[in-house]
């Protein structure tokens, strides 16, 4: 067995972007938590309606350029998350992720239901679960009664 000499070096702190609901009062603290303290959080707001209908969903569509842009220019993100998943819904995936990228300099752009696909394949709970999204909420099943909601 051969062994080889080694330098780790530091890499930078990341940085990510939070596009959240005026309405949340829970996801900015929550992102706290689940981040290392290193991780660089930039937050901005997105206005939302009081009561959740298509229409109020597709208007965040259109409030979405704003609140990217109230994301600070000089920063070169790792990731924006948009943190609605009804809106996700209504707006698609893939827009989402051309207005951040049009809008701030990021390398990767995220949402709940993007995440919760790509989880599918990753975490062994969701291997063997089936989900289904309805009009608010995506809901994972184990094939008994337990639900989980998000």
């Amino acid at each position: 067995m051969n062994n080889f000499s080694y330098k780790l070096e530091k890499s930078h702190n990341p940085s990510m972007g939070l596009i959240v609901l005026q309405a949340d009062q829970r996801i900015e603290l929550d992102a706290r938590r689940q981040f290392e303290p290193e991780v660089n959080l930039h937050i901005s707001r997105i206005p939302s309606a009081a009561t959740v209908t298509t229409e109020t969903l597709k208007q965040m569509e259109k409030d979405l350029p704003i609140a990217v842009s109230l994301l600070p220019n000089a920063v070169d993100f790792d990731v924006v998350g948009y943190g609605c998943t009804s809106g996700t819904s209504v707006i698609g995936a893939e827009n989402i992720a051309k207005i951040v990228k049009d809008r701030c300099k990021t390398k990767h752009v995220t949402e709940p239901v993007s995440a919760l696909i790509a989880n599918w394949f990753f975490i062994p709970i969701c291997r063997s679960s089936k989900y289904w999204a309805s009009r608010n909420f995506i809901f994972i099943w184990r094939g008994d009664t337990n639900f989980w909601k998000f």
